[in-house]
């Protein structure tokens, strides 16, 4: 590009000055423009990356550094993305106004739920909130929307004999091994997909969960007993521990454990989920008398109060149980 200015600025010299002094003064360009870019100009319009685009951008990479996980930030990317489509304007014209206009329309264009929809209004004062505290706005638009009332289900663990039932269900000794380790440590699905061979030390396993938060968590006779069967009849050199059964012997993800769980629920005609595990792992615990700051910690909850929401469904479960038979 340069080349091209250069050449036309040297031939309209040579109009004015003899050839030597074009060149000399052709020289002085060369050493001027050399901390320059040089570049063509366009009557197309250029494509500015805007405010809007840029700092839901900045505040998902934050995010990445306290630890979220890359699934988390993909969905929060997913719904900035759609709230700033919606509007295309910087953060800095949104209006509290704008916020409740758009929750109205979105429910009413996608019929989700009153729970998804507050969950999407969290995510929005989750953005605003960051922008006010790293002063890219005066205040939070979001603030003074309040949560969204949504019927909060109980939350079902299975029962001992369901329980029991799932895991005779089980074709594989790998999908007993599933079973059993996360009825164990409580853990979520994704961790047990990123379970290693070097995480574990005789009954005790060592797991990466919410924000990359290191917790120990520990493998009962159960599910000592059916990982150590599954891992005998294991092919493959995978470093993760459960892979597919099929060759290259990949690492299961978590679609397919989720597609596991579905089968054997439409089975024995239960609702049954990775989750459901972690709810009864957690529930059976504190019937047996496990103190709550300790299943806390088994969950890896960071927080006491959302291990809380166990304990009242124990409470429900006992009122049940008085009105049947205190009678």
């Amino acid at each position: 590009m340069y080349e091209h200015l250069r050449n036309t600025f040297l031939s309209s010299l040579t109009s004015c000055f003899d050839v030597d002094d074009a060149n000399k003064i052709a020289t002085i360009l060369d050493k001027v423009v050399s901390d320059y870019d040089i570049s063509e100009k366009t009557t197309a319009l250029t494509v500015v990356d805007s405010e809007y685009l840029k700092l839901p951008k900045l505040y998902l990479a934050s995010k990445h550094l306290e630890g979220l996980s890359d699934l988390t930030i993909k969905f929060y990317a997913n719904r900035l993305k759609i709230f700033f489509d919606f509007f295309k304007k910087s953060t800095v014209n949104i209006s509290t106004n704008d916020i409740r206009m758009f929750l109205v329309q979105y429910q009413a264009q996608t019929k989700v739920s009153d729970r998804t929809l507050d969950k999407f209004r969290q995510i929005l004062n989750s953005y605003f909130e960051w922008c006010k505290n790293e002063e890219y706005i005066s205040k939070n638009p979001c603030k003074n929307i309040h949560d969204i009332k949504y019927e909060t289900k109980p939350r079902r663990a299975l029962t001992r004999l369901q329980l029991e039932q799932v895991r005779r269900a089980c074709k594989t000794k790998r999908d007993l091994a599933i079973i059993d380790v996360l009825y164990s440590t409580g853990c979520r699905v994704t961790e047990l997909v990123n379970m290693k061979f070097s995480d574990i030390n005789k009954n005790e396993v060592k797991i990466i969960g919410k924000g990359k938060k290191y917790n120990t968590v520990y493998l009962n006779i159960n599910a000592q007993l059916s990982l150590n069967d599954y891992l005998m009849e294991r092919k493959g050199d995978n470093p993760y521990i459960f892979v597919s059964l099929r060759a290259p012997h990949d690492k299961l993800n978590v679609r397919s454990v989720q597609h596991l769980f579905s089968k054997l629920g439409a089975e024995l005609n239960i609702n049954l989920s990775p989750h459901i595990i972690r709810h009864t792992s957690a529930t059976l615990a504190l019937q047996n008398g496990m103190p709550i700051e300790q299943v806390q910690k088994m969950l890896g909850h960071s927080s006491v109060a959302t291990t809380q929401i166990y304990a009242e469904t124990l409470s429900e479960d006992m009122a049940l149980s008085h009105r049947r038979y205190v009678v």
